[in-house]
């Protein structure tokens, strides 16, 4: 939106187009040319005419491109696609390891408590990335670098700042302040992508707490998994034995044998031997699905 409200308002004042002829001395022309381009900053930046602190922004800066190179760095891998449509492109990124669902099932009198590990998509628009906005063009020559194995032609924005070192003071100062506001827009861009991949993380932390469990140790359901004995199974198993509610280790599973192919890309959290017959899932991204999970464990542990 600034830009477009800066090329009105150049047109409105008609930028040069005015202008009376250079002047002959180097030094004038070299002074009329600085004037020129920090105007063109001024005017097309959110920066105004104001007196900048230039070692502060400097400082500023340098900060703001460590902590995005350091987003970018987490982001990149989880790339998926790209995506351009009317001169605006967007990135799809993916992320592997959500669990979003538990689901019941009684296979031959034991409960099983079954998870799926899945693949999950969304799309960001990250033109910042890409694009200079006009307050930054036609002062400094731009050069561009592959990013990912997508080789995502990012502007190299450490070069660029590096190179806005030489302007002239008077330049320079509404120029990185200029820069200092883009790169905060794209730490805000990254900082959405970041906050989405890491964000899945809050339903698996919530199974390893229910389960007592890593879900890097979660076995494919022919596999096994820990199992616990339920009240009125104990009570016939373990006569004469103190009651406990400690895990057993089980020697299998027959949940994909006995139900099909349905669940034989889910992996067992738990084994209740328990009696009754039970077949439900609980979606564990909405809070009170996961309030009627941890009451039904409770309730198959007593």
């Amino acid at each position: 939106m600034a830009g477009k409200w800066a090329k009105k308002r150049a047109k409105k004042r008609k930028i040069g187009s005015s202008s009376p002829a250079p002047p002959d001395d180097p030094l004038e022309y070299a002074s009329l040319m600085r004037a020129r381009a920090r105007e063109h900053v001024s005017l097309q930046g959110e920066g105004g005419e104001e007196d900048h602190d230039i070692a502060q922004i400097i400082r500023e800066v340098r900060a703001i491109l460590a902590v995005n190179a350091e987003i970018l760095d987490r982001c990149v891998p989880h790339l998926h696609s790209l995506e351009t449509k009317k001169g605006s492109t967007s990135a799809t990124f993916e992320v592997r390891g959500r669990y979003d669902a538990v689901t019941v099932i009684t296979v031959k009198g034991e409960t099983h408590f079954l998870t799926r590990e899945r693949y999950s998509y969304e799309k960001f628009c990250i033109d910042p990335l890409l694009t200079l906005p006009d307050c930054l063009e036609d002062i400094i020559s731009v050069k561009y670098k592959e990013v990912g194995h997508l080789s995502v032609n990012c502007v190299d924005f450490d070069t660029f700042f590096q190179n806005s070192l030489s302007l002239h003071d008077e330049v320079l100062g509404p120029f990185i302040a200029n820069l200092k506001d883009h790169l905060e827009n794209i730490q805000v861009c990254l900082g959405e992508i970041d906050g989405w991949i890491m964000g899945g993380d809050s339903n698996a932390k919530f199974l390893e707490r229910v389960f007592d469990m890593k879900l890097s140790k979660l076995r494919n359901c022919n596999m096994g998994a820990p199992k616990c004995t339920g009240r009125r199974k104990r009570e016939q198993q373990n006569a004469g034995r103190p009651d406990s509610d400690s895990c057993e280790n089980s020697s299998g599973s027959d949940c994909e044998n006995s139900s099909g192919s349905a669940y034989k890309d889910y992996g067992v959290l738990k084994i209740c031997e328990e009696l009754g017959e039970y077949k439900r899932t609980f979606d564990i991204t909405k809070e009170d699905e996961r309030s009627k999970l941890k009451r039904f464990i409770e309730f198959m542990a007593n």
